[in-house]
């Protein structure tokens, strides 16, 4: 029997909320791909047919958020500083990630790596997340930056959200002062050359 691409996909968005209540109450580490496979109802090797990993059903819900917030962050105003632009793009992006901030961890490791570690499915979510920085840094004038640039850019950003997924402050104020000041630092940086 052939099954349709409507089923696949339903079986597939079976699968990412089965994922996202286990996780929620059972911890990430103590979910296994079995009991995410179980309580959909399908075979572990089957499970394998949708997501190769654990890591990329977690990738795969941070994308579906960060997609659902993409445009949001987007229409901030223009006439904002470029550290105040990146400063709303990635706190909106921490807002839309709020649900997966204790298994955060592993999207980093996967999506976040330096690029020759970069893992095939994380690549969507990589690429969107630098879209969106780079679109700030466009809209504010800086076309091309260079490779160190980025470079800059991202050892920022993603030291933003190590820090994040640690903290321990209230509502998190700590990482957004990191943020104003990683942000700032940044344009500052662009802003010398």
């Amino acid at each position: 029997m052939r099954i349709t691409s409507a089923e696949k996909q339903a079986t597939r968005e079976r699968i990412l909320k089965a994922a996202k209540t286990l996780f929620k109450g059972k911890g990430y580490g103590s979910t296994t791909t079995r009991d995410i496979a179980k309580e959909v109802g399908i075979a572990t090797g089957t499970m394998f047919n949708y997501f190769p990993s654990k890591e990329s059903i977690v990738v795969e819900l941070v994308h579906a958020a960060s997609d659902s917030g993409s445009l949001q962050s987007q229409q901030h105003g223009e006439a904002n500083s470029l550290a105040e632009n990146l400063f709303q793009v990635v706190a909106n992006q921490l807002r839309q990630w709020k649900a997966f901030r204790t298994y955060f961890g592993p999207v980093i490791e996967v999506a976040f790596a330096p690029p020759d570690q970069l893992a095939d499915y994380a690549k969507p979510l990589r690429m969107d997340v630098s879209e969106q920085l780079s679109n700030v840094l466009a809209s504010h004038g800086v076309d091309k930056p260079s490779s160190l640039d980025m470079q800059v850019l991202w050892s920022l950003y993603v030291g933003v959200l190590t820090f994040w997924i640690a903290d321990k402050s209230r509502k998190q104020e700590s990482t957004l002062a990191l943020l104003d000041q990683s942000t700032q630092m940044f344009a500052n940086w662009i802003s010398s050359k």
